[in-house]
């Protein structure tokens, strides 16, 4: 019921002591969803996983759904959530919303371990102007030069867009 649970390195990575500590974990997340105000949610440092993501989708949906943006900032630093996590919260945010495009102010995804697929993801409904994130941090993400170049081609092709920019950027 603690509103962070600190863990030390020794005792953070793996599987066992997720799973022993899941419940916890989960309580914590889905307290701040359900505490989202519509601008800002802040997820980082519950050493959620890409198993605990997909926990939380539905609750992610319901949230962004309830409060259609634009997003101030969402955080997810200090998560191990991998790929599947960033596919979740991207499917969360735009899954449902198909006239107006998603914007973003501030995407936190430092230290998540999103990697190259995680890039595809986030970047996939950049593409066709579904998604705006005007500050993205990406640092300690386990990304190649490969992954980079995708995000600059993606993020290229979003902040030049033929429309004009969409409510809030």
């Amino acid at each position: 019921e603690r509103p962070r649970i600190a863990l030390s390195d020794l005792e953070k990575s793996d599987a066992v002591n997720w799973n022993i500590m899941a419940g916890a974990l989960l309580a914590n997340a889905e307290a701040r969803i359900k505490d989202f105000n519509g601008e800002t949610l802040d997820l980082s440092g519950l050493y959620l996983s890409r198993t605990a993501m997909r926990f939380l989708a539905g609750a992610l949906h319901d949230a962004f759904d309830a409060a259609p943006g634009p997003y101030l900032q969402i955080t997810l630093t200090d998560n191990p959530v991998g790929s599947a996590g960033v596919e979740a919260l991207v499917d969360a945010l735009c899954s449902r919303r198909r006239c107006d495009p998603v914007v973003v102010n501030c995407l936190e995804l430092q230290k998540t371990g999103i990697g190259a697929r995680g890039i595809d993801k986030l970047v996939a409904p950049m593409w066709g102007g579904g998604l705006w994130i005007k500050n993205l941090y990406l640092n300690d993400c386990s990304l190649g030069d490969d992954a980079v170049q995708t995000l600059v081609r993606a993020l290229g092709q979003a902040w030049a867009p033929a429309e004009p920019w969409p409510k809030g950027i």
